[in-house]
């Protein structure tokens, strides 16, 4: 890890950092050196016909945190790994603390992703009741959506093109070396296994997340886990060598 200086602000961050803290302006992922790949992996199209967007997950979500930073509101978190993005809003008419919204990217299939967002009001501050007028807080989440929409290259046909595709492939097996190296140090959350196994090419199931039972299956081979904390050791001996090969 090094320390940059935030383009925006000047202030000291981490080169690893999604955002900057200070003034929540985007991090560059890729250096000055590969102009051309920076250019490419950064640019997402939206398909009006599907209603979805296509690049890699890194691009889709900065293009979230810049539609909310286009609305004026508090950026507080974007997690490329789980694919959200998380804001605030200022004063609406059912909360004077405003609304607390999400962005989820849900990757359909390889460079195809879904967005989909929820809100809910703020109550904050002595405030007894917020009230949801006429759905105001899931609005603020479709408005970010629009503007995203608006940011993106729009097409109206169907299929994007193939070095979409091959970007995105490159941009997952990057993310899921860096979430196997955090794996060797630390526990992930649970939908962080689940994804590391999908890219493995097998699946992982929680059945009773209160009930310590879970379940990876890979080629009909079912491995019985009695315990959460079981999982990281069984994932860095069997699944973080099938991803790094």
């Amino acid at each position: 890890m090094a320390l940059i200086n935030c383009t925006e602000c000047s202030r000291e961050i981490s080169d690893k950092a999604i955002a900057c803290p200070g003034c929540g302006a985007p991090i560059a992922s890729m250096t000055d050196e590969h102009p051309k790949s920076a250019q490419s992996l950064n640019h997402v199209t939206y398909y009006a016909r599907t209603e979805r967007f296509s690049g890699t997950m890194s691009a889709v979500v900065k293009l979230a945190m810049r539609a909310v930073q286009q609305l004026d509101w508090k950026l507080d978190d974007a997690n490329e790994t789980l694919g959200l993005v998380t804001f605030q809003t200022g004063m609406s008419f059912g909360s004077w603390s405003g609304i607390s919204g999400s962005l989820t990217i849900e990757e359909i299939e390889v460079g195809h992703f879904k967005v989909s967002g929820t809100g809910k009001q703020n109550l904050r501050g002595g405030q007894l009741i917020a009230l949801n007028i006429g759905g105001e807080a899931q609005g603020k989440a479709r408005k970010a959506i629009e503007v995203m929409k608006e940011l993106a290259t729009v097409v109206a046909s169907v299929e994007p093109l193939s070095e979409s595709r091959e970007d995105a492939n490159k941009e997952r097996h990057l993310r899921a070396l860096e979430l196997c190296s955090e794996l060797k140090h630390k526990s992930i959350d649970l939908r962080s296994y689940m994804w590391l196994a999908e890219e493995a090419g097998g699946r992982i199931e929680a059945r009773g997340l209160f009930v310590e039972n879970y379940l990876y299956i890979n080629n009909e081979k079912v491995t019985k886990l009695g315990k959460f904390q079981e999982l990281r050791a069984w994932f860095v001996e069997n699944i973080v060598p099938s991803i790094e090969n």
